[in-house]
């Protein structure tokens, strides 16, 4: 409860506490601790308030504990009682005897005791005074008569003759006391029972105690003043009123039904309002047979748990209200006696809106992507959906199992570690740790664990929310490869410019060698393996580039199954007898935009590796597939830069060794290889899958120790009719033109200039762009074609060829790079220019010059 409720409560029930003649105490039961005194209190035993709230009521009654405690079992058994012989200790260290009556209440959803006690100290002493002058009737104080087994009376003290005005000894007792004329006197002097009968004589009430002994010839009747008693009673009416008061005050819906029939006998406004009511409507009704119970058989056991334990606590129910409305409450209900009748109290807590919160959290619970479980004493107490898919199991499988035989045993001793951490109050170093956890069925996945204290049906227990990492993982690994990749592209990028500059220094020369010098059959032999080797060579450093990204591929739109058919009738020639290979082609065509070559490699390398895989198996097989998919979601998730659509799908599989697990995520590492020294350079897999990625496709492997291997590639579709693959045309010579050639290698610079001249055009030389810029200043006149290399120390080919266009606006340029054709004109803009990649084919450099001469002639 918020504290401005209480204050108000309390302000509510000053005026009982502070009018009240007697003293009031409000104690906690289960710790007898006082939580509340009135003022009275304090005068009454001289202790502040503060004092009073710090103390039990063991404090004030220490030398009848005893007796205290089986006063206040009663009372919780009842609901209510009355004790009037209890000592009561005041601050001075003296004692006075105190009346307690005392209730049962329930106040905030919580069982408390109100205590009225009175001083009756001086009764109590009158009382003694009696017993000790009974023996002394002269002397009693109060009036005594003696009289005989006829009902004469024989004598009487001072008192009764006071009382009377005259000696009553002769008369009758019927006479003295009217009211016990229907009393034969030989029944009272033989019986051994008091009999109590209460009576007025005068102005003073009388409890008349009628003895009569058997072996004595009279007997005795003692009469004493009750006015105190009576007032006593008043007060206790009073003190019933204030109760009523206070139960009226309770914010809680409260009423009292018979035990016998259930209907109500008391209600309070709160009550009457939670069920759609008037007050008057709810008192009398037998609400708790028909609508306070729809279920009869909850009302049974409830029922058979009152009669047994004497009280249910916070027992959650369902109720319907007159307005049809569904109410949910905690109810907490009490045996007592209530106007002499056995009786329930009835506290109902409205948890409505919680109910219907919490429903929407569990919702919520239902809907949340991470799986959510609350284990308690080692067990598990609670699952979402997502928790029970991630284990495998099913609500009953899962639940009430212990929690640890989900956790890997390599983590169990940390995570018991922070549970019980966490179970102590305290927070872990680590509140978020990735655990290795166990399906249902023994798999294991990684996991990120993040747990946390909570009160669980009232206890303790840890909240424990899982997310499954394994996808999370798989892309971080996914990209550990992809800045894998960028390193190598880094490398290969920096080392590729002067690589091609020393091939296109071989070419060159190689060219040069074949046309002017005479050679014989084997001199050109080897010429020709001089070109081819650089023309490998160059076709390697372009498939690095592009396999790191740092260039495009040379990309056509092509028919894909011919180039497959090719790519295995190659293979197969080199494959050994003892293997057994074949193609399973399941589609048609498959038009596709790609660099041949390119792919022409990845499946030869793919090739290679499962005839590799296969060298020491019996029965060997290397099976090439092909045939046309979609993209699922699944593949997607794995490889999001893969588009939708259709896919052409190439599946190299053998029954070979197969790869160890932990050589999975490695396998397309550069320079990563399983294969002996001098067997492999681990650049086959690696350079399969740039390729692959720069098609915008993907490529997976699967594969099993001592099963066999399937590498997957798929590769986008496309839907445009295939192109026709250009034939390449002869060299073309020159007619004296002047070509400017620029290049900062010399070896470059020269071979190219002396192959310029070879094909009949005049050469000018410069070693850097801004050299280039000032030679055509100079001879601008002269110079038809630029040949510029595009890195270069100073000024770099871009820059030099904008400024000598700003001397000569038409100027035929051909860029010659040893990098991407695409990254060279992306930020360029230039008319009549091209370029060419090192190292350039002879026949395609005279092909492009010429081309590029023609078009400023015919402008």
């Amino acid at each position: 409860m918020q504290a401005p409720v209480m204050q108000n409560r309390l302000a509510i029930l000053k005026p009982v506490f502070e009018q009240a003649r007697d003293a009031i105490f409000i104690i906690d039961p289960e710790k007898g601790r006082i939580v509340e005194a009135n003022p009275a209190a304090e005068r009454l035993l001289g202790f502040s308030r503060d004092e009073l709230l710090c103390m039990d009521m063991f404090d004030l009654h220490p030398s009848d504990a005893d007796r205290l405690q089986t006063f206040f079992c009663e009372v919780m058994q009842q609901g209510h009682g009355a004790n009037d012989g209890l000592m009561c200790l005041m601050k001075n260290g003296e004692f006075i005897d105190a009346d307690i009556t005392a209730s049962v209440i329930d106040v905030d959803g919580a069982t408390r005791v109100v205590s009225f006690v009175r001083d009756i100290t001086e009764r109590k002493q009158e009382e003694r005074k009696m017993a000790a002058l009974a023996q002394y009737p002269e002397n009693n104080p109060s009036p005594v008569i003696r009289f005989d087994r006829q009902g004469w009376v024989l004598d009487c003290n001072a008192a009764a003759r006071k009382l009377y005005d005259r000696d009553v000894g002769g008369e009758t007792i019927s006479k003295l006391f009217p009211f016990i004329d229907d009393v034969d006197s030989h029944h009272l002097i033989d019986t051994d029972q008091l009999i109590e009968k209460q009576g007025t004589v005068g102005v003073h009430t009388f409890v008349l105690r009628l003895r009569g002994v058997r072996t004595l010839d009279c007997g005795y009747i003692y009469a004493s003043d009750v006015s105190e008693l009576e007032a006593g009673k008043s007060k206790l009416v009073e003190a019933e009123a204030d109760l009523r008061a206070m139960q009226a005050a309770v914010p809680l819906p409260l009423m009292v039904t018979r035990r016998d029939d259930g209907r109500i006998v008391h209600a309070n406004m709160q009550m009457a309002r939670l069920f759609g009511k008037t007050l008057a409507d709810v008192d009398g009704e037998a609400l708790c047979a028909v609508d306070f119970f729809p279920d009869p058989n909850v009302r049974e056991d409830i029922q058979r748990e009152l009669d047994k334990k004497g009280a249910v606590t916070e027992r959650s129910l369902t109720l319907h209200a007159a307005d049809d409305r569904t109410i949910h409450v905690l109810a907490s209900m009490r045996r007592f006696r209530y106007e002499g009748e056995l009786a329930t109290l009835t506290v109902l807590h409205d948890v409505t809106q919680k109910r219907q919160v919490e429903m929407q959290f569990e919702q919520l619970l239902d809907m949340l992507p991470d799986a959510i479980l609350v284990h308690q004493d080692g067990r598990i107490a609670y699952a979402n959906p997502e928790a029970l898919a991630l284990s495998g199991c099913s609500e009953a499988e899962f639940i009430g199992e212990p929690f640890i035989q989900y956790v890997h045993p390599d983590c169990r001793q940390t995570l018991m570690e922070n549970v019980a951490i966490l179970l102590a109050g305290g927070m872990p170093d680590q509140p978020v740790r990735e655990y290795t956890l166990l399906k249902h069925n023994g798999t294991a996945f990684c996991a990120e664990i993040r747990s946390v204290r909570v009160e669980y049906a009232g206890r303790p227990a840890i909240q424990v929310v899982v997310r499954d990492m394994t996808a999370q993982r798989e892309l971080e690994e996914q990209l550990r490869q992809a800045q894998k990749m960028e390193a190598l592209g880094t490398l290969v990028g920096g080392i590729a410019h002067d690589f091609n500059n020393l091939l296109g220094g071989i070419l060159g020369n190689a060219f040069l060698i074949r046309r002017r010098c005479d050679l014989d059959a084997s001199g050109q032999e080897k010429i020709e393996r001089i070109e081819a080797a650089c023309a490998t060579a160059a076709d390697t450093i372009r498939q690095l580039l592009t396999f790191a990204r740092k260039g495009q591929a040379e990309k056509h739109v092509f028919s894909l199954t011919p180039l497959l058919k090719e790519t295995c009738k190659l293979a197969q020639t080199g494959l050994p007898e003892s293997i057994h290979f074949c193609m399973q082609c399941e589609a048609g065509e498959a038009v596709i935009e790609g660099d041949a070559a390119q792919l022409k490699q990845v499946m030869i390398n793919l090739i290679a590796n499962a005839m590799h895989a296969v060298g020491d198996v019996e029965d060997a097989k290397v099976t090439v597939s092909f045939k046309l998919c979609n993209v699922n979601t699944a593949m997607r998730s794995r490889h999001p830069d893969m588009q939708r659509g259709g896919h052409a799908k190439l599946t190299v599989r053998d029954n070979g060794c197969g790869i160890v697990p932990e050589n999975i995520q490695r396998i397309f590492e550069p320079f990563f290889t399983t294969k002996p020294s001098g067997e492999g350079t681990g650049l086959g897999l690696a350079m399969a899958y740039g390729t692959v990625q720069a098609h915008g496709g993907a490529i997976e492997v699967e594969s099993h120790p001592g099963v066999g291997t399937a590498f997957h590639v798929w590769l986008p579709l496309h839907d445009s009719v295939a192109e026709t693959v250009p034939v390449r045309e002869e060299i073309v010579e020159g007619k004296g033109q002047c070509i400017l050639i620029v290049d900062d290698e010399e070896s470059v610079r020269y071979a190219t200039s002396e192959l310029i001249e070879s094909l009949g055009y005049r050469v000018l030389l410069a070693e850097n762009g801004q050299q280039a810029v000032d030679v055509f200043k100079q001879h601008q006149e002269d110079i038809d074609l630029v040949l510029m290399d595009v890195v270069m120390p100073e000024m770099g080919g871009h820059e030099a060829v904008k400024a000598m266009r700003k001397i000569r606006a038409v100027l035929p340029v051909i860029f010659s790079t040893g990098y991407d054709r695409h990254d060279v004109l992306c930020d360029l803009d230039l008319p009549v220019c091209d370029v060419v990649h090192k190292p350039v084919a002879v026949d395609v450099l005279s092909q492009t010059i010429h081309k590029l001469l023609n078009s400023t002639e015919k402008t």
